[in-house]
This record gives C-alpha cells, structure tokens and sequence, in this order.
C-alpha cells in the first residue's frame, strides 16, 4: 500500500515468490487477489461488510477503477512464454483483482512476480469501524497452472476457485490514523534602549539609561562617544518579523516650564519657543540633518555605528540599511561631517525602518551640543522615549 489512510485513492504493489517445485516443475498461467475481512486463509469464506467499506474498492464505484502501473507493470522473474501477464478490469462489487498471463509458463525453480496496481480505495470504514480507522482486512493469494481460472462470484461468503490451484498465500494489511503534527512559531520582538559600548549578548543584558555630554563649552562641539568617559545611547533589536521593525523616538515634554518643552533645557526653565541663545533651552538642530558649529548653542544627535557582533547566522546588519537619512552618518562614525537632528515636538520621529528580520543588532547613537557664549549657566537634560515595533 501507498498510503494506509482510510478511504484514499493510493497503488498496492503485489510481490510474492512461488517456491522451488523440485524435483518437478510448476505451470504457472494467471493469479488471483482476493481481499477479505475476516481472515488471510486461502480457499476458506471470505466476508466482508461491503466492498469499499471494510475490503478495498476495485471497481469503478468510487470514481477510478483500478488499473495496472504503466505498460507491462507485471512481472514473473524469468519468465519465457508467460507473456504479458495484464489486470483484468474488475467488474461491479469485485472484491477480487484477476491478473492472467497470455501463456503459460513451467518453472523449475522458485519465481517472483512483482507488479503495481493504481487507483484502488483504501476501506472507508464507515460501517465496519466508523470511529477508529485503524481497521485490518486482507489479501489472499491464488497462483494458477492455466491463463483461464474460474472467475470468483462477486460478494461476501464465497471464495476463489480451487480448481487448476498451484500456490496459495494470504497477508494482513491494516489502514491507519493519520497523525498530524503542529508547531507555531511565535512572532518574537526583543527591543532593549541603553547606554552599552559594546553589544550584549542580547537585550537582557543591555544596561544604563543616562548619557553624560559633559560641561559644554562655546569654543567646542561636545559629542558624547568623545567624552573622557565614553557615553552613548543603544538600541537593540531581535525580531522574526517578515518586515522587520521600526523604531521611532520622541522627546516627552516637561512637565514645568513653557516652550520648547522637549528640549534640552533646565527644569522648570520658561523658554521662547523661538531659537536663541539666552534662555535655559538649548536650541534643537531640527529634523534636517547639518552640521553644529562650536558657538552656535544645538543639540542633536545621530547614529554612528551598528554593532552585529551579537547577531549570529543570518541574516545581519539590517539595523544600517535602514536607518532614517536624517540621522544617519555611520559612514563617517558621526564626526560632525554631515551633522545631526533632533525633533523637541514630541510627536514620534522615525528613526530606524527595517525590511526584514533582525537578530540582536544594536544601533549606536551619539549625542552631540554646543553651548553660545551667552546661554545661561545650568543643568541641561533632556528625556527621549525610543519605540520598537514589529512590522
């Protein structure tokens, strides 16, 4: 059997070997299957319930009648003049398969015939064993000496002929249950903001949640990756996402003070809500990426780098394809070639736009800011909200 599933349309390949007849020969000229439900015993009654129920189906009830395997799909193992041996088309409730040779054949030794069957109907069990369809029935097996054996009588209680019988066999065959097997994979986000240098095995190791930029002076740009004490901003990502993660910031707004709420400014500072240089907000360079020139009082920032040595197998370094123009200067490690920005709204700014799966990649933020000779004396500080979501 092909398939064991009940009721499935599938091939039964027959192969069985005749034994040595020493010191005589055996005449060999046609064979005969004979499917039953009660027992593989050859020459006793055969039962069944109904052809296709709990016996296989041969004929063209359910829809294909079966059919031998290609030309020539029979085979006796040395044969000389039992030539051809071909399937009879079954007819109506044959619960039989006659398989005659053109001519007979004498053996002297033990011979194998071999030989496919297409399109027979596995038992349905419908009535036989409705609720369990691992469900046994057999085949018996009849060899006959001539090419013209007496044709079975269709339907439960008979059996095959045992006139002109030279070899008889009989095996169990059983359908059985399908087994169907499920797994899910879960759509999986990882996303973890810090201030690690170097990438963590993954986000439960990602640590820190201040960035220092140190005493800021009108005279220098102060970026954060070039203090005394290393300091950065990083963001990491592990996601089976299709279209992998966007990743958006935002500055929240102070809670005291008026104006430029999302800048780096005082607390409780009262701001002018336009760029200037005497006030306790550090002016924000803006969503268009340029340069920041020591004296001019901005602040901004970019991403210089991705760190992949986390991200194993494939795929990697997604993270820098996809980085938003405006902030992006990893080419140049955000040495202030092409600038910073920075959004003080409030309102979600784009910062990363994957199109694929990430695997622990870490985006590398810097910060950067200048003072004016005028900006007024103070601790700056600025919070930003960072928001990963699987695409």
């Amino acid at each position: 059997m092909a398939s064991s599933v009940e009721n499935a349309e599938t091939d039964y390949t027959i192969q069985f070997t005749a034994p040595d007849p020493s010191p005589g020969n055996m005449t060999i000229g046609a064979v005969i299957v004979e499917f039953c439900d009660n027992d593989p015993l050859p020459n006793t009654t055969c039962t069944f319930t109904a052809v296709g129920d709990d016996i296989p189906q041969v004929d063209s009830s359910a829809g294909s009648i079966a059919t031998e395997s290609g030309t020539d799909a029979f085979d006796w193992s040395g044969a000389a003049t039992c030539t051809d041996p071909s399937l009879t088309a079954p007819g109506a409730g044959d619960q039989f398969l006659e398989i005659p040779c053109n001519t007979a054949e004498t053996f002297s030794a033990a011979t194998t015939f071999s030989g496919t069957v297409d399109d027979i109907d596995n038992p349905d069990n419908s009535t036989d064993s409705p609720a369990n369809p691992n469900n046994t029935f057999y085949a018996r097996v009849y060899v006959y000496d001539n090419t013209t054996p007496t044709t079975p009588t269709t339907g439960s209680g008979n059996t095959a002929s045992s006139t002109n019988l030279v070899h008889t066999g009989g095996i169990a065959m059983s359908t059985a249950e399908q087994l169907t097997i499920t797994a899910r994979v879960q759509e999986i986000l990882e996303f973890c903001v810090g201030t690690n240098a170097t990438a963590p095995a993954d986000c439960s190791a990602m640590t820190g949640n201040s960035v220092d930029l140190g005493v800021l002076d009108f005279a220098s740009v102060n970026r954060s990756t070039q203090q005394t004490v290393a300091s950065q901003g990083s963001i990491m990502a592990r996601t089976n996402a299709s279209n992998g993660i966007n990743i958006d910031y935002f500055a929240e707004q102070a809670a005291t003070g008026t104006d430029d709420l999302g800048a780096l400014r005082v607390t409780g500072a009262d701001c002018s809500g336009a760029p200037n240089t005497t006030d306790q907000c550090i002016n924000s360079v803006g969503t268009t990426q340029s340069v920041i020139t020591a004296g001019t009082e901005e602040f901004g920032l970019c991403i210089f780098g991705v760190d992949t040595s986390s991200s194993t197998g494939s795929p990697t370094a997604n993270f820098a394809g996809g980085v938003d123009a405006e902030y992006d200067d990893i080419a140049n490690t955000c040495d202030n070639t092409n600038g910073f920005a920075f959004d003080q709204s409030g309102t979600a700014d784009d910062l990363i736009d994957t199109s694929t799966v990430v695997n622990d990649e870490m985006a590398e933020i810097e910060f950067a800011a200048t003072s004016s000779v005028t900006t007024p004396t103070g601790v700056y500080t600025t919070t930003l909200t960072f928001i990963g979501t699987s695409t």
